[in-house]
């Protein structure tokens, strides 16, 4: 087991860059599965992860000694491998508590220019798009099943009703030749408004 001893400024000093790699290292799947598309203004440019607003990296990392390691006023004893566990789940879940932004959209909400509600409104209007979408394709998915038993039917009916009509025009007669009877079987189908589809 690993452990530091010192205080705050000490810790952040050592492990601070640790942290922002370990970040990266949890955000990077999530990122990826956003395909470049910025949360806010939704162009298509690398993204960076941005810790929500009241939730940075250096205020979990002294939310998390103080909770767990603190020993005196300003001395801690930290479990490495505990931190690490403890740090990682102070970030979950991932899209709760980042936003994937692109360098502009990122330089705005760093300087206070872009405020979180901005951020948020923008999130809820893609999932209200992402709901409409998928009402549309189960909407589409019911017309279409729809529309398939509807002409199975009505191609059921149409035969049916063909054979009642016509049929004895659709036998073959003893004296005629073939020819003659594939001539007259068309004629039939056509004049009933029955064509043969491929």
């Amino acid at each position: 087991m690993w452990t530091f001893a010192g205080n705050k400024l000490e810790f952040k000093k050592y492990f601070g860059g640790y942290c922002r790699n370990k970040v990266h290292e949890i955000t990077n799947q999530y990122r990826k599965s956003r395909n470049g598309i910025c949360e806010y203004c939704k162009n298509k440019e690398e993204l960076q992860a941005a810790h929500v607003q009241g939730f940075e990296r250096i205020k979990l990392i002294e939310l998390i000694l103080n909770e767990y390691f603190k020993v005196g006023d300003d001395e801690y004893l930290v479990d490495l491998d505990a931190f690490e566990k403890e740090f990682i789940k102070a970030h979950q879940p991932i899209d709760k508590n980042f936003h994937f932004l692109c360098h502009k959209c990122l330089a705005k909400y760093d300087k206070g220019f872009l405020s979180e509600d901005e951020i948020l409104q923008a999130k809820n209007n893609d999932y209200n798009k992402l709901n409409v979408i998928e009402n549309i394709s189960k909407k589409s998915l019911c017309l279409d099943n729809k529309i398939k038993n509807i002409s199975s039917e009505s191609h059921r009916n149409t035969s049916d009703e063909l054979l009642k009509n016509t049929n004895n025009q659709l036998y073959k007669n003893e004296e005629e030749s073939v020819q003659d009877y594939v001539k007259r079987l068309l004629n039939v189908l056509f004049s009933k408004n029955y064509y043969l589809k491929k």
